[in-house]
């Protein structure tokens, strides 16, 4: 009975929680995509009104997609749609947002689009339209149009006509080779025009006339054979004009960029990027009438040199790219007296520069970021940056240096980044007392010996060491603050003199420690460094610049007193043969005046000699010459 009842209770309070949970979730309203509105295939997100039909396979719109008013964005993208048919969007009268991007679309019908009235973008991206379809001319309230990716190519002067509101229009990627006059003429709100990624060959010399409020033009990636002149006339506040790679290059490129090509958007262009094009000259004045230019892109081109003072009427220049061409020297001055005065980064990396002088930076005493990297600088002289006070960040790695001066870095009071890396310097160069200094890397040289008092003065706490020739370093490096120490590759003389290194080593957040192996002694030859210790092992004595110096001093006096002695000694024999000779020579004299045979008369130089016969020879005598014996 007791267990029958115990059942029963158990039976009675299952029911009721069952119960209880199917009438709270019947009671619960449903989540953003579980809308009991929300069509079949599709998510709903009420919030944002938002009704996201992407991915779901659709081979065509569905005629029926709940209350259609109350949806500000409809995403139908990456299905499997071919054509757009009229009527499609009937009723979507408060659709801001409409995209139909990465599908398969070729047509869309006339009046497919005719009752979005509040329509301000539609995206037709990734399709495989042909030309700009007739319907977006309905959209009267469109402020963005995105073509990009299809297959237009060709544009007809009116393709875009009656799009008084439109704002921006992007037609990257697709097969245009011209654009028309008339083109813009009805567009007179266009702020951003796109046109990169074509097969542009020709642009009328009228299409900009009346593109007065055009801000950002880009026509990267074409194939421009010519551009007319004046043919920017109109775009008055053009501010950005991409033209990266945008011009035709054949088998002999001999592009430059004439004077005056600029004229009608001198006052308020502020980017300008020519990457790519070829470029092997840059004429004087070229940059002239644009004296709003504050960043100019010239890399990946052919330019040999830069003619003194090519940039100096554009007093607003801040940002010059230069990387990547075959400037061979950097000795002219690119700015006059009183113009570069705003220049703050400069990028000459991947040139063939070989020296460079203290005038080639005149005039730049705001530039805060140089790069040099990847080119043939050999050494660099002293003072050449003194000029550059507020420099912050200098880039020399990758090139051939084996000298830097002691006064090279003299009055960079504000460097804070030094890129020495993949160089040929056999020593630490003088940065000491550069007290703004926190990263410096001298990876991959040949660095053998680093002075106690290198960084003295400084505050690095990111240090790169690795892959030179070190095989101990001094203690003195404790006192930096470090939060990178890279020391592998080096051939470490693992003794009690470096001790100290694994613990500063993972005091760091980065470190490369744990690759660093042992060359010294032999037995530890190989041998990871963290695995050996340190504390127990004695000190070799490791052969400092300063004990190879005075170990050759010694040797070069003991040679040259050796020399020296072999001298005398030779010296000495020489007397003694002398004294020797004279002593005999004396004695041959007396026996001969003691035979009475010849008689001597001196008169001044000359020797008479009579001999027994009565016959006189007359000789001259040399001056007499005293000879002394110590």
């Amino acid at each position: 009975m007791e267990l029958y009842c115990y059942k029963l209770t158990t039976q009675l309070l299952i029911a009721i929680v069952v119960a209880t949970v199917g009438t709270l979730t019947a009671l619960s309203p449903p989540s953003p995509g579980e809308s009991s509105k929300c069509p079949k295939y599709c998510r709903c997100e009420d919030i944002e009104q938002v009704l996201n039909c992407s991915d779901s396979s659709l081979k065509q719109i569905p005629k029926k997609l709940g209350p259609r008013e109350e949806y500000a964005k409809l995403l139908i993208e990456r299905n499997e749609l071919t054509t757009i048919v009229n009527d499609t969007f009937i009723k979507f009268s408060n659709l801001l947002l409409l995209s139909l991007a990465e599908n398969k679309i070729a047509t869309v019908e006339n009046n497919s689009l005719k009752d979005l009235d509040k329509l301000r973008k539609i995206n037709f991206s990734q399709n495989n339209l042909s030309l700009i379809p007739w319907a977006v001319l309905q959209l009267l309230t469109l402020l963005e149009l995105d073509l990009r990716d299809n297959a237009i190519y060709t544009l007809r002067p009116n393709d875009i006509n009656g799009l008084g509101n439109l704002t921006k229009l992007f037609l990257d990627g697709n097969f245009i080779d011209s654009l028309p006059d008339g083109f813009l003429g009805h567009t007179p709100g266009l702020k951003v025009f796109s046109i990169a990624r074509n097969n542009l060959q020709n642009i009328s010399s009228r299409v900009f006339r009346c593109a007065d409020s055009l801000e950002e033009l880009y026509l990267s990636e074409n194939s421009l054979r010519d551009l007319p002149n004046g043919w920017l006339t109109g775009a008055s506040n053009l501010s950005i004009l991409d033209m990266t790679r945008a011009m035709y290059i054949d088998n002999d490129p001999d592009v430059d960029i004439p004077a005056y090509t600029f004229p009608g958007v001198a006052p308020v262009l502020e980017t300008l990027i020519l990457s790519g094009n070829g470029i092997r000259e840059i004429k004087p004045l070229a940059f002239s009438p644009l004296q709003s230019l504050r960043e100019l892109d010239l890399s990946q081109n052919l330019l040999r040199f830069l003619p003194r003072g090519c940039f100096s009427p554009n007093l607003a220049l801040e940002y010059i790219n230069l990387r990547s061409n075959k400037i061979k020297s950097f000795v002219e001055q690119l700015f006059s007296e009183g113009t570069g005065l705003r220049m703050v980064e400069l990028s000459l990396e991947d040139n063939q520069i070989e020296n460079l002088t203290r005038e080639g930076f005149a005039n730049m005493d705001k530039l805060e970021i140089l790069n040099l990297a990847s080119n043939n600088i050999l050494e660099l002289d002293s003072y050449v940056f003194s000029r550059l006070r507020f420099l912050r960040k200098l880039e020399l790695q990758d090139n051939v240096l084996i000298n830097i001066t002691y006064y090279s870095f003299l009055f960079l009071f504000s460097i804070e980044e030094l890129y020495l890396q993949n160089n040929k310097l056999p020593i630490v160069p003088n940065v000491a007392n550069l007290s703004r200094l926190t990263i410096l890397d001298l990876s991959r040289n040949k660095i053998s010996y680093i002075h106690p008092d290198a960084f003295k003065g400084t505050n690095i706490n990111k240090l790169y060491l690795n892959g030179n020739e070190l095989k101990t370093l001094p203690i003195s490096i404790i006192d930096l603050q470090l939060k990178a120490l890279y020391v592998s590759k080096n051939p470490w003389d693992c003794d009690c003199g470096i001790k100290w290194m694994p613990k500063t080593a993972r005091k760091a957040q980065q470190t490369d420690l744990d690759d660093a192996t042992c060359t010294y002694p032999l037995g530890m030859r190989g041998t990871l460094l963290k695995n050996n210790n340190l504390d127990s092992m004695k000190c070799t004595g490791a052969i400092t610049p300063t004990s190879i110096v005075i170990l050759v001093s010694l040797w070069f006096t003991v040679l040259l007193i050796l020399v020296l002695s072999v001298i005398l000694r030779q010296y000495h024999k020489f007397r003694v043969k002398t004294r020797r000779r004279g002593d005999k020579s004396s004695k041959d004299s007396d026996t001969d005046d003691a035979k009475g045979g010849n008689e001597y008369f001196c008169d001044g130089a000359e020797l008479e000699v009579k001999n027994s016969n009565g016959r006189v020879n007359g000789m001259k005598i040399k001056p007499f010459e005293e000879e002394f014996y110590v």
